[in-house]
């Protein structure tokens, strides 16, 4: 099954319920809530865990990463899965909370283009050109100073995680992109490079795992001064590269108990392995050696 297909049924909600009298304690169970992209290897880990080690895992996605700090802030969560820090009005609106974050990986993702763009001369794009294209102002690669051929775009459903972090990356909330585009919408990393592959003068977005630079090619990110970002481990390391996002699991104060256990199996080699094998990237790949 393709990597980010592995829990596309995802144990979105695993048994998830909340108390009726009181909230989330110490136990035998952790509530975890946040954002999907955490938690297809947090639903991997969770599986290991309750064969290994008797642990309950009962996660929620619903709301992502701001719905997973909330519940956290009000003790109905023990871990929040987010893909961004806590932001000082979070932490304003849950006082007696020390919020604390345990990075576990990035998401990247690459603009990627087909190979006769690539050989025509394509190899970045300004954030700008990105908007004209996403808004389909620009239609053909010569407008880029690329070959004469019509840009045909594919992207992922609205909503899902690779749309959702390029369109707040183009516009500060992904909720202000434009809706109603025509261009095709598609699920799943194998139907995307397919694509890309298949169909001249294509463009679209993918993790980075799964660029080859063979026959579809990674565009780097021009910045205002004209320097082409590339993705990269370096970028990611030095955290240059836009379009990667750090993957927290955010808890009150540092682990312990049960909380721990799960965290400290993310951070382990097998919870690595799970991070990366649904095109996640592992902290080896964004942290110095």
């Amino acid at each position: 099954m393709p990597p980010m297909k592995i829990f596309a049924f995802i144990w979105i909600v695993f048994y998830w319920f909340y108390p009726a009298t009181a909230p989330a304690q110490e136990s035998a169970t952790v509530r975890v809530h946040g954002a999907v992209s955490i938690a297809q290897p947090v639903a991997e880990a969770a599986r290991v865990l309750r064969a290994e080690r008797d642990l309950e895992v009962r996660m929620m996605t619903s709301g992502g990463s701001p719905a997973g700090i909330a519940s956290l802030g009000e003790g109905w969560t023990n871990v929040a899965l987010s893909t961004r820090p806590v932001t000082g009005e979070e932490r304003a609106a849950a006082p007696t909370v020390a919020f604390y974050e345990t990075l576990i990986g990035a998401q990247a993702i690459a603009l990627i283009v087909s190979k006769d763009v690539w050989k025509g001369g394509v190899h970045s794009l300004t954030p700008e050109q990105v908007r004209g294209i996403f808004e389909e102002h620009l239609t053909n690669w010569k407008q880029v100073g690329g070959p004469d051929l019509k840009i045909n775009v594919y992207m992922s459903a609205p909503g899902r995680g690779m749309w959702e972090m390029l369109t707040q990356w183009l516009y500060g909330e992904a909720r202000k992109a434009p809706v109603g585009m025509k261009y095709p919408a598609i699920d799943g990393c194998d139907e995307i490079r397919s694509a890309v592959q298949s169909w001249p003068g294509s463009f679209s977005q993918i993790p980075c795992s799964f660029v080859d630079n063979t026959e579809i090619f990674a565009l780097g990110i021009r910045d205002k001064d004209g320097n082409a970002i590339e993705p990269n481990t370096d970028t990611f390391i030095r955290g240059t590269y836009p379009l990667c996002r750090k993957l927290l699991m955010i808890t009150n104060d540092r682990p312990s108990l049960n909380t721990k256990v799960l965290i400290d199996f993310m951070l382990s080699e097998r919870g690595q392995k799970m991070v990366k094998d649904v095109a996640l990237l592992p902290l080896a790949d964004i942290t110095p050696h």
